[in-house]
């Protein structure tokens, strides 16, 4: 919901050691959920990292789908770093492990993967796979990862020179989140990734999307001690939407909505954030 001070502070009282040495599925869960949903997003890769690798020097055991998983953010981690042929290695490993039993959470590594080649410049393998993916995810009730599909989908397809489709995806996307007001483990990403396909189409409704990426990051960086205020604003990501903003806008400017763009009206929680 983007309250990172209260969620530092529940994340400090509940690390994932604190759970038996045996206890390898609760310790699965804890880890990826506190890397997902809050170290990844603060930047802090090194810690998330440490996590990851204690768990399963800990636990040997551990294979298939939790094992999939760890190795699903180990190549998140790689991505984020631009490391992207070791993020694809760790994407495929990490498939590997889901193979006999794959399931929803094949649709959420595919996710990754789709990202990587994205990220690889390889749009038209992004778009495959992505595809595989929301067909997967359509069929689960995990709103998050298929909005997320959804919307790296969208950027792949205006890759490969699909504009109408991308924007049909990425509106989609963007009206899924609204639909959850604004929940997310980086609502910011959709918002982007609107602007990204929308910005040669309609620049009223990109730049607008650009406007609540920004809010989002910096009301959320706002929170923060000014060490981590540092490293969360040099994620990619939040870089990229402060940069093009100030590039683009200006510091300090307002940007009103356009009118109509279903797709992108405010949700209760953006309009909070504004």
């Amino acid at each position: 919901s983007g309250n990172l001070a209260l969620a530092l502070k529940h994340a400090r009282q509940g690390l994932p050691f604190r759970a038996g040495k045996t206890d390898a599925h609760w310790r699965v869960v804890s880890s990826t959920h506190l890397a997902y949903g809050l170290l990844l997003g603060l930047g802090d890769y090194s810690m998330t990292r440490r996590m990851i690798v204690k768990v399963l020097r800990y636990l040997p055991q551990i294979e298939g789908r939790s094992k999939g998983i760890l190795l699903d953010t180990t190549a998140v981690i790689a991505l984020e770093e631009g490391d992207f042929e070791l993020a694809q290695d760790l994407s495929h490993a990490a498939l590997r492990e889901v193979g006999d039993r794959p399931g929803i959470v094949k649709g959420e590594l595919l996710v990754t993967l789709g990202r990587i080649k994205l990220a690889r410049g390889l749009p038209s393998e992004a778009v495959e796979i992505l595809r595989e993916a929301v067909a997967i995810l359509e069929t689960a009730s995990n709103y998050l990862d298929l909005t997320q599909a959804l919307s790296f989908l969208a950027v792949a397809l205006k890759a490969t020179g699909s504009a109408d489709e991308a924007r049909s995806c990425s509106q989609r996307a963007v009206t899924l989140l609204n639909s959850r007001r604004g929940f997310a483990t980086r609502p910011q990403e959709i918002h982007w990734n609107h602007f990204l396909v929308m910005h040669d189409l309609e620049e009223p409704v990109a730049l607008h999307e650009l406007s609540r990426a920004h809010r989002i990051v910096t009301k959320r960086a706002a929170q923060l001690g000014a060490r981590m205020r540092a490293r969360y604003l040099a994620v990619p990501l939040n870089r990229a939407i402060v940069d093009t903003w100030e590039k683009t806008l200006g510091r300090g400017r307002a940007l009103q909505p356009p009118s109509p763009d279903p797709a992108a009206s405010p949700s209760p929680l953006a309009s909070s954030e504004a």
